[in-house]
């Protein structure tokens, strides 16, 4: 399918030119950084400048919707809602590490419909939904299958990774920012999989994963190996971690990774 010619075209075409309207100011370093309390991490102005145009625009278009996000209050609505983290990786851009994205998720009574992850430093767009497909900017993408769990490039925390979380397997495992990256590396094949032992917002990965599965990839929780293809909302936060890879092989990496509770 074309990425200009599937059921979100609409939305697809209003919010790609958004995103890469923002790509200027994203790269700007940030100069207001401030901690969010209970250790969640720092906020910065970008952060609150992406949420204020990205919740102008979508509102503006799409009045009946619902919204979630990270930096600002939720709007609660029946069927359709967007779920949006401004900035996926705070840490990163406050860093100048450029493993980080916008992330916007499209999620209907609870299933993913359709994802947008931005990176500015790279200047692309990921974007699909599930039995739509998925495209990098406009090239189709799909997830990798290495040939057994033990070949496969999977990336992992950066911060779970200092913290001692991730166990010792071979290969390696790479440390990298942003889940919501992450999610959009495995659904361009330039990783095999991530792994994320951590428990995750909604809004972290919201956009990433119908981007996953529009590519052909499946999306499980760390903990039980349950799918994420539909989640609850209330409460925000997903306890159970994420696994995502290719289906032949998603449940073999989480076994690899699973850690003793």
């Amino acid at each position: 399918m074309d990425a200009s010619a599937h059921p979100y075209a609409v939305e697809h075409d209003l919010i790609e030119p958004a995103l890469r309207a923002l790509g200027p100011r994203l790269l700007e370093l940030p100069q207001q950084v401030q901690e969010k309390e209970g250790d969640l991490g720092p906020l910065t102005e970008l952060d609150l400048y992406v949420d204020r145009t990205l919740s102008a625009l979508l509102l503006e278009h799409f009045p009946d919707d619902g919204w979630i996000s990270e930096e600002s209050p939720r709007r609660t609505r029946d069927g359709r809602y967007w779920i949006v983290d401004p900035v996926d990786g705070t840490r990163e851009v406050v860093a100048g590490i450029p493993e980080w994205a916008v992330s916007v998720g499209l999620w209907e009574n609870g299933e993913a419909r359709y994802g947008w992850l931005f990176n500015a430093q790279r200047d692309l767009v990921w974007h699909g939904g599930p039995g739509i497909g998925a495209w990098r900017d406009d090239t189709p993408i799909q997830v990798t299958r290495p040939a057994s769990p033990d070949q496969a490039r999977v990336a992992v925390s950066r911060t779970d990774t200092k913290k001692g979380l991730i166990p010792s397997v071979e290969p390696e495992p790479i440390a990298v920012g942003s889940i919501a990256y992450k999610l959009g590396l495995v659904a361009a094949g330039e990783i095999d999989a991530t792994v994320s032992v951590t428990p995750k917002n909604i809004w972290d990965i919201a956009g990433g994963i119908p981007i996953v599965l529009g590519a052909g990839g499946a999306v499980i929780e760390y903990r039980s190996g349950a799918s994420m293809a539909a989640l609850d909302i209330d409460p925000p936060l997903q306890e159970g971690g994420l696994v995502a890879a290719h289906p032949d092989l998603v449940e073999q990496i989480r076994e690899r990774y699973l850690l003793p509770e």
